[in-house]
């Protein structure tokens, strides 16, 4: 498989140094705990590279982990969640994604912890909203782009980024 370079590496790590200043600001506004959910697999490096980022958040920051899977191949199948049994009560949130495209996963992970968290902040590092089929917008966005061939999806979220 040969992949052709579509944002260079030091591009991302500028982009996820802003994100995590603007949410390291943000959270620095907010008192009591909080939760980092990272969208397992593909947002795990991501989340790694962010969470070196945030500032501020020691001492009140807990890490969890929810594997959601909404494609089978490269075709959108059903929405499957496992682990959304994370305790959010009385916590800010922070969902981190590491594609949005149609917006059904975010849709559903924001609804499960809506009811029991102070606050969410959605953080993706690709967002296509040419395949957006709800009306879910994440709060943060590192880079917008347009669609793509879903074909070589699990092997690009492996990649370092």
């Amino acid at each position: 498989m040969e992949l052709k370079l579509y944002i260079a590496e030091e591009e991302i790590q500028k982009r996820i140094k802003a994100i995590a200043a603007e949410l390291s600001d943000k959270l620095a506004e907010k008192k009591g705990p909080i939760v980092f959910v990272i969208v397992l697999d593909g947002a795990f490096r991501f989340a790694n590279d962010l969470i070196h980022n945030v500032r501020g958040t020691e001492g009140r920051l807990t890490i969890e982990t929810i594997k959601a899977k909404s494609y089978t191949g490269t075709k959108a199948s059903v929405l499957k969640i496992d682990n959304h049994n994370i305790d959010c009560t009385g916590k800010h949130v922070v969902i981190i994604e590491d594609i949005v495209d149609t917006g059904r996963t975010m849709s559903a992970l924001h609804a499960i912890f809506e009811h029991t968290a102070l606050s969410i902040t959605t953080v993706t590092l690709l967002d296509k909203p040419s395949k957006r089929i709800t009306h879910f917008v994440p709060d943060m966005i590192a880079f917008t782009i347009e669609d793509r061939s879903e074909e070589h999806t699990s092997e690009l979220q492996s990649l370092r980024h």
